[in-house]
Formats: C-alpha cells, sequence, structure tokens
C-alpha cells in the first residue's frame, strides 16, 4: 500500500511542477508594471517611507503566487476526471508532444483572440461617453502601454487561465458532476457550460480592483462595463479550454492582449494621420 500511496503522490508532483512553474514565469511577469506602480506608491504614501522597493514588490507578488498554486493542485487532481486537457501534462504522460497540438489549435486561438481583441476595444468605445476620466491613460484599452501588454501577455495569458480555467471552472465543473450526475462518466455539457459561465463572471468581477484604480473609483456604469467586457472574453477561453486545452486558451488570452495593443496602435495613427 505504501509503494502505491507513493505512486500516486509522484504522479501528482510530476503533473504539477510543469504547470506551477510555468505559473511563476507568468507572476514575475507582472513585475515591469507592478514596479512602476509601487513607486508612485512609496512617493505617495508617507507611511511607506523606508520600505525598499524590492519588499513591497515581493509582498505583492505572494498572494496570486499562493492562488495559482492552490489552482494548480486543484487542476491537476480534477482535470483528467472531466476530460479537459493540458497538453503539457499529456507529454509528460507520452500521449503526445505538445508542439504539433499546438500548432493544431493555432488557427481557432488565432481567431478567438481576434475576436476577444475587436469585441473588447468595440465595447469600450461604446461604454467610453459613460465612464470617468481615466486616471491613468496609458493603462486603457487606447492607450496599452508595453508594461501593460507584457503584463497581459505573461500575467493574464497564463496565470489568469490557471487560476481560472484550470483552477475554478474545472473545480465548478467538478461539483456540479458530483451533485448532478454522479452516476456518469463525465459532465454533460449543460453543466460545463454553466461551469464556463460562473467563471467567466468571477473573471469579470475579480477585474474591478483594476477598474477602479484606473477610473478613480467604482460608478455602476465602471462596475456593468468591466464585468462585461471580461465575461465576454471568459466565455470564449473557457469554451477553447473545455473543446480544446488548457495552453490553446492560455495561448488566445496572450496573443488578444498583443492585437489589443496593435489595434489601439492602429486607431492613433488614425487619428493623428
Amino acid at each position: 500500500m505504501t509503494t502505491q500511496v507513493m505512486t500516486t503522490q509522484t504522479s501528482f508532483w510530476r503533473r504539477f511542477a510543469p504547470l506551477w512553474a510555468l505559473g511563476v514565469v507568468g507572476v514575475i511577469g507582472v513585475l515591469p508594471a507592478l514596479l512602476g506602480q509601487l513607486s508612485v506608491l512609496l512617493t505617495s504614501n508617507p507611511a511607506l517611507a523606508g520600505v525598499p522597493l524590492p519588499v513591497l514588490a515581493v509582498s505583492a507578488l505572494i498572494q496570486p503566487l499562493l492562488i495559482m498554486s492552490l489552482s494548480v493542485a486543484v487542476g491537476v487532481a480534477l482535470a483528467h476526471r472531466l476530460g479537459l486537457r493540458s497538453y503539457l501534462i499529456e507529454q509528460l504522460e507520452g500521449v503526445g508532444p505538445i508542439g504539433p497540438a499546438l500548432r493544431r489549435d493555432l488557427p481557432l486561438a488565432l481567431g478567438v483572440a481576434l475576436g476577444i481583441a475587436l469585441l473588447i476595444t468595440g465595447l469600450d468605445a461604446v461604454f467610453a461617453p459613460w465612464m470617468p476620466n481615466l486616471v491613468d491613460a496609458a493603462a486603457s484599452p487606447t492607450g496599452r502601454s508595453l508594461e501593460l501588454t507584457v503584463t497581459g501577455v505573461l500575467y493574464g495569458g497564463i496565470v489568469e487561465e490557471l487560476m481560472l480555467r484550470w483552477g475554478l471552472m474545472t473545480l465548478f465543473a467538478w461539483l456540479l458532476w458530483r451533485v448532478f450526475q454522479r452516476g456518469e462518466d463525465r459532465p454533460a455539457a449543460p453543466l460545463v457550460g454553466t461551469a464556463i459561465v460562473l467563471a467567466a463572471v468571477l473573471f469579470g468581477i475579480g477585474h474591478l480592483p483594476a477598474a477602479g484604480t484606473l477610473f478613480g473609483g467604482l460608478t455602476p456604469m465602471v462596475i456593468f462595463r468591466t464585468v462585461l467586457l471580461n465575461s465576454v472574453a471568459g466565455l470564449a477561453l473557457g469554451w477553447l479550454y473545455w473543446r480544446r486545452s488548457l495552453e490553446t486558451a492560455m495561448l488566445a488570452h496572450g496573443t488578444s492582449h498583443i492585437l489589443m495593443t496593435l489595434i489601439s496602435l492602429a486607431a492613433i495613427a488614425l487619428r493623428l494621420s
């Protein structure tokens, strides 16, 4: 029995480690934007006088690192029971290499990324007349900084997918399956769809603190706009995770941030021409 337990534990940690390491890269990816924000905070808040910037940065990264680690563990424990896939884990288990699998999914991921980018920038323009003045114009969809784009690709594309899809959506799908379809091998599509919606809405709600900082407060319209835009993206990414893989959703999420930056630059160029 001891040998069997050790084999299970080794298998779990072998599957956990590569996704966790990928998540660490994503968490570190937030540093360029974070350091600038913390520098402003140090100069504007006398209570933080004398606190070294590296200490603040490490403190700010602890919470997302812990949540990401828990999310990876949840996904590793539950995703395979639901038929939800990670190409990276499948490669480790000898199912097949990740490269060809992602190449097959590339056109779909790029199409979803373009759809997300166009929809979010379009909806953002629609909501613009009802939004308060921006506190940081460089962080808006129409003036996206390089730091914001890097953060979107690494933290958004990796860490948020590990948290919201691999962790939270998987957990919701597993709970719904165990409650409503206990005798079935896999959850039915409506249950997975419900999990996708729940995770997408929470994805939108999770962006409210950043929106409050961006607009200098949370008005009802700011809340509605933020939850709607991010929930729409979450629905598309959740569907990709369900129908293809975690890595396909990551690819689409990260690429959507690059495309939103390119669209914003093109819009600025057109206004200046």
